[in-house]
């Protein structure tokens, strides 16, 4: 058979989504030459912005994954994929932006992408943990 369109594959590729198009938004920002940021009023230059970026892209990276464990909280088997999903992601944003002009591959820029991933997930499992205990 070569697509079937079972409701639970339909729902894996609807989770899968936001993962895929955050993934390549940052994608094409990192191929952009020239940004424009107001980093004059935010200390820490642009590593906050890597840091919020990478933070949404672990949440749906968990997002992507619950259909394929169904279970809350994630185990922390699934928690240490996404999180490789994620690092290795930030690395090769990196290694692409070295190419790109204008642009640099910088291991700060790595490590708060990398923090914001593993933030999010480890956040967002425990918010799934105590959520359960409410409901």
């Amino acid at each position: 058979m070569p697509f079937d369109s079972s409701p639970n594959k339909t729902k894996k590729l609807l989770f899968s989504f936001p993962a895929i198009a955050v993934a390549m938004i940052i994608f094409y920002v990192s191929s952009l030459e020239d940004i424009d940021l107001p980093l004059d009023e935010i200390s820490f230059n642009d590593l906050i912005f890597h840091f919020i970026a990478y933070f949404i892209f672990g949440l749906s990276l968990m997002m992507a994954a619950y259909p394929w464990r169904m279970k809350r909280p994630y185990p922390v088997s699934t928690m240490v994929i996404l999180i490789i999903i994620g690092v290795v992601y930030a690395a090769s944003d990196e290694i692409h932006q070295f190419f790109v002009p204008g642009r640099t591959c910088t291991f700060s820029d790595f490590l708060a992408d990398s923090a914001g991933v593993v933030t999010s997930i480890l956040v967002g499992n425990r918010y799934i943990r105590s959520a359960e205990k409410v409901f």
